[in-house]
Order: C-alpha cells, then sequence, then structure tokens
C-alpha cells in the first residue's frame, strides 16, 4: 500500500497520528480574480452533455466487469462536474494557519488552491489558478482541471484517467470519436436526451454547437431560448491549443 493516509487510517485510533492537515490550514492571501478566456471554456466544457457523457462511457467501461457496481455515482456525475467553479487569480498566494492562528513567514506563491464550499452533498468546488500576464494558461488550466477531475472520479475512471486530458483540450464533437479509439465500449443507456443540454442563461455556446442554432427567426416570443453572437471565449482557447500543436 503507496497511500500512506489509508495506511495510518487502519490503525485503532488510540495508535492513530494526527494528521498535520487537521491542525493546520491554507487559506488564500490574495484572490483578486482576473478575466481568463482559457477557464471560461473550460467551465462550459465541464458542464456539457458530451464530456459528462464522456466521463460516464469511460465509467461504465472500466467498471462493466465489477460486481455491486453502485450504478447511483452516475447520477452524481452531471451534478459533480457542474460543482466545480475555475476562478483565475493574479498571483496568486496562500498562508498557513496552526490551530486559527497565522504562521509567520508562511504566506508563498501557489500554482493553484482548491477550497470546497456549502453544504455535504451540496458543496461546491473552488479552484483558484494562478495566471501570468501574458503568457498563455490554457495547458496549466487542462493539467489542474485534469488532476481535479481525477482526484474525484479516479478510482471510478482507473487507468483510462489518462485520457481527461485529450477530452478536455479536443473539440467537443471529437470527444465520442476519440473514445471509439481508444476502444472505449459503447454506452446507450446514458443519452444526452436525458439531460438538460441547455447552458444558463448568460453563457457562451461553444462553437461546436453553432451549427445547431437556426438563424432564420426575426421575432422571438417569451420564454424562447435563444443565443446571441458576442465574442466567444472557446473560439480563443481553440486558436491557442492549434498554436500549441503547431509548436
Amino acid at each position: 500500500m503507496t497511500n500512506y493516509k489509508e495506511l495510518m487510517m487502519k490503525l485503532p485510533a488510540p495508535l492513530q497520528p494526527k494528521m498535520l492537515s487537521n491542525v493546520v490550514k491554507e487559506k488564500l492571501t490574495n484572490a483578486e480574480t482576473v478575466t481568463s478566456a482559457a477557464l471560461n471554456a473550460l467551465m462550459q466544457r465541464l458542464s456539457s452533455a458530451l464530456f459528462v457523457c464522456g466521463i460516464v462511457r469511460i465509467i461504465r467501461h472500466v467498471n462493466s466487469q465489477k460486481k455491486g457496481f453502485d450504478e447511483g455515482v452516475i447520477t452524481n456525475i452531471e451534478r459533480g462536474l457542474q460543482s466545480i467553479q475555475l476562478y483565475a487569480v493574479d498571483s496568486l498566494k496562500t498562508t498557513l494557519y496552526y490551530n486559527g492562528d497565522l504562521i509567520p513567514g508562511s504566506e508563498a506563491k501557489v500554482r493553484s488552491f482548491q477550497e470546497k464550499r456549502g453544504e455535504p452533498g451540496e458543496e461546491t468546488c473552488m479552484v483558484h489558478i494562478n495566471v501570468v500576464k501574458g503568457m498563455d494558461d490554457t495547458s496549466s488550466a487542462i493539467s489542474l482541471v485534469s488532476e481535479l477531475i481525477v482526484e474525484i472520479y479516479g478510482e471510478l475512471l482507473g487507468k483510462k484517467a489518462v485520457l481527461i486530458p485529450e477530452m478536455l483540450s479536443c473539440p467537443l464533437c471529437d470527444i465520442w470519436p476519440l473514445l471509439d479509439r481508444k476502444d472505449i465500449r459503447q454506452d446507450d443507456s446514458y443519452s444526452a436526451s436525458k439531460m438538460d443540454i441547455y447552458p444558463e442563461p448568460g453563457t457562451f455556446i461553444p462553437i461546436e454547437e453553432h451549427h445547431l442554432l437556426n438563424d432564420a427567426f426575426l421575432e422571438f416570443e417569451p420564454g424562447e431560448y435563444v443565443g446571441y453572437q458576442l465574442d466567444d471565449p472557446s473560439l480563443q482557447l481553440s486558436e491557442e491549443l492549434q498554436r500549441t500543436s503547431m509548436l
């Protein structure tokens, strides 16, 4: 067993050592958020029907031969992915506290910081990511989000967790062909038709889904779901990924 925390937890309670994380807490020092097109695009992807169904397909593939697999986890995946909130922070710093008291000299710049807020079962996972002005933060963001998904669903994803970075970076329409090429078994029991595929009002429509829009209407009725053409961060993300692949 290489997970030493799990090993310590197997000891009788009187013999268990006190975990450092129980007495030392890391807190944000600077949380000045900035705009990041890359993070905005990733946020949309995490809640998109195609991405969620792709994660479900991998989990069903990995656990298809396991007896007693709890199907209840499938219904929680969409909620879990949508609970991830990404924040771009300029010069991200954290400080350590021991039993509520500030540890002098503990302030440090960090690559990312993760915290959970809300009641158990309804928690929101807030991920603060350090960004550097003038630099491409796409690759870093994809790496951190991949690590977070593996942290949450790693046991269910198994060795196929290595597919997550590519699922986050490829066009949405390429996720299914990607899983086909990797011999991930088809899954028709959980389809996008069972999900609310419409994003929250005010969010961007990914460029891969623009072909689904009907621009023949000149008038709209109250309550109709419409999209307006604005600056789309997913376009910038696609361009950044294309430039990265050409280097």
